[in-house]
């Protein structure tokens, strides 16, 4: 039946297309500087009555059916906001009209403010100024985002528009970053920037501009242009009690044809570095690429954060050092070049109970553990990139190197052991992208992806644990897992695109190898030093994977309606050891459109089956020591999964008057004929997947809303959402239904009283309820908020007050309350470009903080010791 739907889809479409065949008009839309003006209104007018119209592409090109259009009174108007109207007489036998427009000033007169409009809209093109949302406490160019309307911006430096993840963030349209923009948002002044544009359907790839098929959103910073003529960048030096340090060298240099961006970091006050280099649409990209190769493996126990800001618990001594570098070889050549180093020490201690509750029984057990992490990261990605109207070529190598070495002293189990995790893991890609348009119009699209990887993981736990369960009882020196899995991927494919009559086909023809050896086992020294190789804990196995694959596609686009469909089939190959062969045709389809229902207001809709594979991870038999309390094994041939997923959202804008609005709901029902059955002691828990049916739902649904008050220069936005999940699960030996449902409601208020004089709210309220056979078994509320006053108490002294409230509540535990305090004190000597700033931070000295956290049946409390009153003199030193 959903191969029919999507057949009776497939013809309807090329009905149109067959059907669609009538006389045009074309032309372009320019500025008066010749750029191109995306999104103009093209209307073929009678007697101020509108025949006819259509909307301009990205390049400002148009074209606009007239099939039956007579010459007598007609005339052409172009228009777009932020221009003089501009018409031109219609006459038949001419066939080509290009307007060249003016810019023009727009007055609100439905507002009574002193200053311009703060947002411009161009066309697909949203122009923030810089300048009217900072403030003199503000440094990077991130300080300005998190206050901009429409703009939200996440505590792990993630920025969406709208309540949707940017893509790129450009530095004067050059993609400097990739999708690790992080460092750029906080190093960047914000003072070099005079506009940040938000680019709705950005399309980086000059070729496909002109047939414009993208639903991305970037961010572009538009660089003052004398900061272009020279390095600038910031030089912090910090200490402070008690040992306390935090220094950083930023050097930035943004010409036109050459571009770096170079970060050095080192600080123990519970700054991330990690965060600098995180790559925010990695999932996305890995999917793309459809490789799905094992993560490690091992742990050294329970992993859970507070609920706190990490500068708040995190202990740590940290430094990296970060080089991006662009340079152009002219408009459509370029090289580029992204490295990094990253060392990263980390401690944590920290005390756990975990009650975990059965319909026949009620499981307790808890430990203190003492966690000492030091993670590197060695980085290195070059692109090489050719980027013209006729050709596309980028062929990126990446080198990826990450040794940890992680140590953790465990209490709570019979006697206290030590464990020692070494993770080594080696990624080397290539990944080679070829567009061309041929002479007939198409698109060839030529795509090959290469990587090999390999990960190694070694843990000792010292002495040996769960004598009764893996030593007879029998006391003994040591427990050492060991995993060892090399991998190989390839994914190749080409894709054949063409367009006619607002119809695009592509054909895309390809296959993918996965070549995997999973190695590992489980080994224990007794006391008299020998080793014992645990038989049923061996793995050795030899996974080869290839899919053949053919993915035809059609989309028809009007200026205001997108609808696609998606047909993959794939025949797919499967063997590894011992004589398992597995041969499976797969469909997975998916359709969709998108309807422009005003310039500034869209509506999606989306519809996908899938039916996969299970992975190498789901087919081990051999037992693993995930961490000192999992024992983990499979017990099932190959799985399959079948998913089905429905989206719908909607996106709403006013943005000439700063109103931002979305909402967006999904659902998805997972299929799968195995099951995880767990066996829970006090002490482990082995965890074995099964045959069996299993269903598993999810429900979401998430909205927003925001808007600046000019009067009050205030940004005030709202943020909600639901989601529930259901499924089944199996515990020492009781199979039993569970329920989870979560609400978060989120407020963030940024105002500037006055020149001199700012205050920033946010609040976040979450409530969880989880559920065993319909009757609730536990819930959580949890509200965290910060508000925080800057003043300038005097023409070059400021002042600032901040508050972290925490507040918990969890009926089986109790109540807690916390609440940090911080203060600052900024002093500017502009003679030599320095701010001197004191910050004391826990005012209140609290050095301990418990969370609560709780699953489908289980409830764990956690103490944290956290960093007491600390003090930091900083001096920041700005070159330009």
């Amino acid at each position: 039946m959903r191969l029919n739907l999507l057949l009776i889809c497939f013809g309807l479409l090329l009905l149109v297309q067959s059907s669609y065949a009538q006389n045009k008009i074309r032309g372009l839309v320019t500025d008066s500087l010749n750029n191109p003006i995306a999104n103009a209104t093209i209307s073929l007018k009678l007697n101020n009555s509108i025949l006819k119209y259509t909307k301009t592409d990205n390049l400002g090109s148009y074209s606009l059916n007239v099939d039956g259009a007579v010459e007598a009174n007609l005339l052409l108007e172009a228009k777009s906001f932020g221009y003089k109207t501009a018409t031109i007489i219609y006459a038949v036998e001419r066939n080509t009209y290009n307007f060249t427009l003016k810019e023009a000033v727009i007055n609100l007169n439905a507002v009574n403010v002193k200053h311009k409009p703060v947002i411009i809209v161009k066309g697909d093109t949203l122009n923030y100024r810089t300048a009217d949302f900072a403030n003199e406490n503000d440094r990077s160019i991130g300080d300005v985002l998190k206050k901009m309307p429409g703009i939200n911006v996440a505590e792990n430096g993630k920025v969406t528009y709208n309540n949707t993840p940017i893509t790129q963030l450009y530095i004067d349209g050059d993609n400097i970053l990739d999708d690790k923009y992080n460092i750029g948002t906080k190093s960047i002044p914000h003072k070099t920037v005079t506009k940040i544009q938000v680019i709705d359907h950005d399309q980086p790839i000059k070729m496909l501009q002109k047939n414009n098929q993208s639903n991305d959103i970037a961010i572009n910073l538009v660089i003052d242009k004398t900061a272009k003529l020279k390095v600038i960048g910031n030089a912090k030096l910090g200490a402070g009690l008690p040992d306390r340090y935090d220094e950083t060298i930023d050097l930035i240099l943004f010409k036109q044809q050459f571009k770096f961006l170079d970060n050095i970091s080192l600080n123990n006050i519970g700054t991330d570095l990690s965060e600098d280099v995180i790559s925010h649409n990695n999932a996305s990209n890995i999917n793309l690429a459809e490789n799905n190769s094992p993560n490690f493996q091992l742990s050294t126990g329970v992993s859970t954060t507070p609920y706190l800001p990490k500068g708040r618990y995190l202990f740590n001594n940290s430094g990296i050092v970060n080089t991006n570098n662009l340079f152009k070889f002219n408009t459509e050549k370029q090289l580029k070049a992204n490295i990094y180093y990253l060392y990263d020490k980390r401690y944590q201690n920290t005390n756990y109970t975990t009650q975990t509750t059965l319909p026949s029984e009620t499981i307790n057990y808890g430990e203190d553990q003492r966690n000492k992490a030091v993670n590197q990261s060695i980085y290195g990605q070059f692109n090489y990139i050719d980027n013209a109207v006729t050709h596309y070529v980028n062929n990126g190598l990446t080198i990826d190197y990450s040794p940890n070495n992680n140590k953790a002293l465990i209490n709570g189990l019979q006697t206290p052991f030590n464990q020692q995790l070494n993770q080594k893991r080696f990624n080397l890609v290539n990944d080679l992208k070829y567009l061309r348009t041929l002479k007939s119009g198409t698109i060839l699209n030529i795509n090959s992806y290469l990587e090999k990887t390999y990960q190694k993981e070694l843990l000792h736990i010292t002495p040996g644990i769960n004598e009764n369960t893996l030593n007879l009882g029998v006391d003994y020196s040591q427990l050492t897992q060991r995993t060892s899995i090399p991998g190989l991927f390839t994914n190749n494919y080409i894709t054949y695109s063409t367009l006619k009559n607002r119809i695009t086909q592509s054909y895309q023809a390809g296959f993918s190898f996965q070549s995997i050896d999973f190695n590992s086992s489980l080994a224990k020294i007794q006391n008299n030093h020998t080793e014992e190789t645990i038989t049923n804990a061996i793995n050795d196995i030899k996974w080869n994977r290839f899919k053949l694959y053919l993915n035809p596609g059609l989309d028809y686009k009007t200026e205001v309606l997108h609808i696609y469909v998606r047909l993959p089939i794939s025949l797919n190959l499967l063997n590894y050891t011992p004589n398992n062969n597995y041969k499976q045709v797969l469909t997975n389809p998916s359709l969709g459109l998108q309807y422009q229902i005003t310039q500034e207001n869209k509506l999606t809709i989306g519809y996908s089956f899938a039916k996969n594979m299970g992975k190498i991870e789901d087919i081990y038999t051999g037992a693993i020591l995930k961490s000192y309390r999992s024992l983990v094994a499979n017990n099932i041939p190959l799985p399959f999964v079948k998913t089905q997923r429905a989206s719908i959202g909607y996106r709403y804008q006013k943005a000439i008057s700063m109103l931002f609005a979305s909402i967006n709901a999904s659902y998805s029902n997972t299929l799968l004929d195995n099951i995880i059955e767990s066996s829970i002691t006090n002490s482990i828990q082995t965890r074995n997947a099964v045959p069996f049916a299993n269903s598993i739902n999810n429900l979401s649904v998430n909205g927003s809303v925001g808007k600046y008050f000019i009067g009050l220069n205030t940004n005030l936005s709202f943020e909600a959402s639901i989601s529930r999940n259901t499924g089944r699960q199996l515990q020492n030996n009781v199979l039993f239904p569970y329920k989870n449902n979560s609400l978060t409601f989120g407020i963030n208020n940024s105002t500037k009283f006055s020149k001199n004089i700012n205050w920033i709210l946010r609040s976040n309220f979450t409530t969880t309820q989880s559920f065993i056979n319909d009757l609730e078994n536990s819930s959580l509320e949890q509200l965290r908020q910060y508000s925080k006053i800057d003043a300038t108490i005097f023409k070059k002294v400021t002042m600032g007050f901040a508050a972290n409230h925490i507040f918990i509540h969890q009926p089986k535990q109790g109540t807690l309350n916390y609440l940090f305090t911080d203060v600052n004190l900024k002093y500017k000597w502009t003679k030599i470009k320095t701010d001197f700033e004191l910050s004391i931070n826990n005012i209140s000295n609290i050095k301990s903080f418990d969370s609560y956290f709780i699953d489908a049946n289980s409830i764990t409390s956690a103490s944290y010791i956290i960093p007491g009153r600390n003090a930091l003199l900083k001096a920041i030193f700005a070159f330009n």
